[in-house]
Parts: C-alpha cells; structure tokens; sequence
C-alpha cells in the first residue's frame, strides 16, 4: 500500500463510502484500507449523519471540528493570563502546573517548602485534586511546610517516613468546592512515619478532613490553637480529625483548638503516651469517637469527674445508648486512679453503669421469659446494686444502709422491752423457778446475768460474725403467754410481729455485711468492670 497515516484522510473515507455502498463488510473493508477493524467501526458509528448517512465530506468536516490545533494556553486566553500572572509573580513552573508530584522520591536532607503557595484548582476555583503529593517518600531531614504555607488541594503522603520533624505551623490547607465549603481531605498522612513531632498548631487551619490512620508519630502531636473545620455545602458535619488506629508515643495536645461546631472527631484505637485536653476538642455533644482510644496520663487537663463524664458523654448517641462502649470509661478511671484520684475513679465508674443502664432498651418481641427476666430481676439487680453499693464502685453506701437498718432495729428493739417481749435466751433461767419468778413479777435479772440493751442486741444480730453476748442471752418472746388472735405478724409489738422483723433484721445483716466486704475486696467492682 502507500503511505499511511495515522488519521483518517478524505480518500480514505471516499474508499469506506464506496465499499460500505458496494455491501461489503467491516472486517473487508479494514482489510482493504490496512486499517483495524476497530477503526473502521469506530468512523462509521462517529462521522454517520442522521439524515444523510455515511458521507466522505460530512465525515471530513465532523473529524476536523473535533480536532484541537494548538494548545491549550492558546484555546483559553483566561488560563493563558492566568499563567503569565503567576509566572510574574516568580512562581515555578510546577506551582504554576498546581500540583508538585515527588511519589517514592528520596530527599536526604530536609523538605523546605515554608511561605510556599501551592494550588490545584479548576476553572470553577474548586480544588481540582492534590496540590502536593509525597506518597512513598522518604525524607532524611525534616519537612517544613509552615511559615504561611498554603495549599488549595489535598496534601498528602501516604506511606512516607520523615525521618525528623513534620512542621505545619501556620499553615493554611483547604480542599474546598466552588462555594468554598468542605470538599474532601486536606492533609492526608495514612500510614505515614514521623521519627520526630508533628506540629500543627500556632495558627495551622485545615478546611477539610486532616486524616492520619494508621500513622506512627514518635514524638508529639501538636494541635494546640488549631483551626479544623469541615462543613460541606449542605451544611452537614463530617471528619475534621481521623486519628483511627495511629500510634503517638510522646504528648497528643488537643488544648486550645479553634474548631467550627458540629465536627466529628475520630480517635478510635489511637494510642498516646499523655494526652492534653481543655475541652476544646470537638466541643458538641455526638461527635467524639473514642471507643479503643487509650492513654497512660492525662496531662494539664481537668482530672474531676464531673469534666471527664461531659468529656464522654459527647460520643455517639449509639455509643451510650443501645451499643454501648465501656472502653472509654474504664479508659478514663484506670488514668485517674493511677493519677491518684481514686474518688473521681470510682464516681465516673459509677456514672458508666447508670448511663449504661439508662441505655437499656427492653425489647418485647423477644422471648417473653426474657423479656420479663429483664424488666423485672434485670432491673431489680441493678438498681440494688446501685442503691446498695454504687454499681460495687461506691461500696461504702452499704455501711450507711447498714447503720440505719441497726438504728432502726436500736428502736423496734427497744420499745419491744417496755412492751416485755424480749426474754431471757438461758435454759437454765426458766429451770430456776424462783429466778424465774422474781423477774416475771418485778423484773430483777439474777446476779451476774447481763442486761439487755437494745443498741447492743441491735448490733449483736445484724453482725453475723462478732458477738456482743446480747443474742446469746436475750430473744424475742412472752414469758409463757399467747398472743392473742388480733395480734398481727408486721406488728412488732407483738411476739410473732418482732420474730418476723429479728429474722429480716439477721438476714439484712448478712446482706449487707457481705456486700461491704465484697467491695472492699475488690470483688463487686472487679466483677462489674
């Protein structure tokens, strides 16, 4: 054949009109012109008029209309001056192109991009993708990007080692739409390696997502006066912070931060060696995530309960109510109690089971034994243990239902002896007839009998181990004498009345006295946590 060309010239579809008219095929045609059948194929599905069919001319003019000549400063002036503007400025060519693309580079020094201005946008002034990109990097030294660094698109280094530090001081980063709300993620770091810290504060803002999952920071991360923010155009909260699973091994600051409301922070499974929070971090109810999220001190930061129990109950709705997650609550105690503070310890304990059981829902589709299992002993047991030992955190709570079941005994007891409904408990007082008699008539107790005192006897009964001898020398009863028929059984007045309260008397005892034990122990809270 003759010379080739790579496009389609005007014999070329003179040809592919004559042998189309003629019947023959695609294949015979490309065959015919050395051309590939896809070619063909692709001409006459492209250049075929409506109206008119498959016509050389018409294919001529449809395939030059759509061919570019020039470039593309040239078909747009206002990209063009755009160009030249920023050329005048003293821009280089790859921040003029928008985006600096360094994937798997080696840097042995350090990264110095400080005062640099970086923009990835189209012709909307949207962010238009990455304004800089170091996936896979490796930086000897220490990466600065601070000092009014700015960056409209995505900065991003996933997977890069910075051997030393990562300075975003003072930096602005905004992935934004062309409204100028929250369009994405402004600093990416997944799994990304700082040897050194990693500041972001003194002014740093981030409109969009600053994300670093799985990232491993040996220093400290510093958020401290920071500006997060991540409002998308329909006014919709979304990440700010996505900390999930990373790993900081010196002090994470979240203290100071100048963070928009309604921003969701994420920092389940973060480890941290310390941790300073003033509040400011994610300030709104629901948007806290901090299931797994563990530390070994809380530094500079309020350490009362009261603080710590509002700190918690901004996580998820679902996170305190029907799936609810103990993890940040025993989190937050273990610190305080190694902190020393083991009153505020057992009180944000104590808050975690009553708002867990506030979460309980009871669900009466399930099987109705269940069902009332829960409503009724479920519930019953719980709020026992709440009453009575505060959920086993606040076990001292037994000791003063325990005096007052011994006070109120100290006064049944009592006005049982003026109305002689307690007796002597000795066999050998009734086998003495005449002792026996004296007391019956005139009260007198033999020589070296004990009195009976009912605060003593009190005590002496609800204590199941230590003995008074009051117990083993008086009982309730009525010198020999019947009561009579009205007599009723909760009147402890009468015989069978103050038998009835001696024997709940002894059984709350035993209750209490175990339950008191039990969380001094350890045993109750233990169990509970």
């Amino acid at each position: 054949m003759g010379e080739r060309y790579a496009q389609l010239s005007l014999e070329d579809r003179c040809e592919i009109a004559r042998l189309q008219a003629n019947g023959s095929s695609i294949r015979q045609i490309a065959a015919a012109l050395d051309r590939a059948p896809s070619t063909v194929a692709r001409e006459l599905k492209r250049n075929h008029g409506r109206q008119v069919g498959y016509r050389p001319s018409y294919a001529q003019e449809q395939a030059l209309a759509r061919r570019w000549t020039g470039s593309r400063l040239d078909r747009r002036p206002e990209l063009r001056d755009k160009v030249l503007s920023a050329l005048a400025r003293g821009w280089s060519p790859e921040q003029v192109a928008g985006q600096v693309r360094a994937l798997g580079a080696t840097i042995e020094g350090n990264l110095q991009l400080s005062g640099a201005t970086l923009e990835n946008i189209g012709k909307d002034g949207a962010a238009a993708g990455r304004a800089l990109a170091l996936d896979r990097a490796r930086i000897g030294g220490d990466a600065f990007l601070d000092q009014g660094f700015s960056a409209k698109g995505e900065v991003r280094a996933l997977g890069a080692t910075i051997e030393g530090n990562l300075g975003l001081r003072g930096a602005t980063l905004m992935n934004i739409d062309k409204d100028g709300a929250a369009a994405g993620t402004a600093l990416h770091l997944d799994g990304a390696r700082i040897g050194g810290d990693a500041f972001l504060d003194e002014g740093f803002s981030a409109k969009g997502t600053v994300r670093a999952v799985g990232a491993a920071i040996e220093g400290d991360l510093v958020l401290t006066g920071a500006t997060l923010e991540n409002i998308d155009k329909k006014g919709m909260a979304v990440r700010t912070l996505n900390l999930q699973k990373a790993t900081v091994k010196g002090v994470c600051f979240f203290d100071a931060l100048k963070e928009k409301p309604g921003g969701h922070v994420d920092l389940r499974s973060l480890v941290a060696t310390d941790f300073v929070d003033d509040g400011s971090l994610c300030p709104e109810p629901g948007c806290l995530w901090l299931d797994g999220f563990t530390y070994e001190r809380l530094m500079e930061s309020p350490t009362d309960w009261e603080t710590r129990k509002k700190w918690l109950l901004r996580q998820p709705p679902e996170h305190l109510e029907a799936e609810f997650k103990p993890q940040p609550w025993v989190q937050c105690a273990k610190v305080l109690r190694e902190m020393g503070h083991e009153w505020d310890a057992r009180r944000l304990l104590f808050e975690m089971h009553e708002q867990r059981r506030k979460g309980v829902k009871l669900d009466w589709r399930k099987w109705r034994t269940v069902a009332m299992w829960r409503l009724f002993g479920g519930n019953i047991l719980s709020h026992s243990s709440r009453l009575l030992a505060g959920h086993g955190h606040l076990w001292w709570r037994s000791l003063y239902w325990a005096l007052g079941v011994v006070m109120i005994g100290w006064f049944v007891f009592a006005q049982a002896e003026k109305a002689q409904r307690m007796v002597p408990a000795v066999e050998r007082f009734y086998l003495d007839q005449n002792a026996y008699r004296d007391y019956r008539l005139s009260g007198v107790l033999p020589d070296g009998y004990p009195n009976f005192r009912a605060l003593t006897y009190s005590i002496d009964v609800f204590l199941p181990i230590v003995s008074f001898s009051q117990e083993e020398h008086w009982r309730p009863g009525n010198l020999g004498f019947y009561d009579q028929p009205k007599e009723r059984w909760y009147d402890p007045r009468t015989w069978n009345g103050l038998r009835f309260y001696n024997r709940l008397h002894i059984i709350l005892g035993w209750v209490l006295t175990t339950i008191a034990v039990l969380g001094f122990t350890g045993v109750i809270r233990k169990e509970r946590e």
